[in-house]
């Protein structure tokens, strides 16, 4: 699996949230591959 750039993750999360919201699959595949790292980071549900 390919590194996830945190740092842009973090900076465009407020954009993210609002797209993800549109697509619940993305969303839910999105935490899961952050869930397999160990970050504090979290998505809204």
């Amino acid at each position: 699996m390919p590194a996830v750039s945190f740092p842009v993750a973090i900076d465009v999360t407020p954009q993210l949230s609002r797209r993800l919201v549109l697509n619940p699959w993305q969303s839910r595949h999105v935490r899961e591959m952050l869930s397999l790292c160990d970050t504090s980071v979290e998505l809204p549900a």
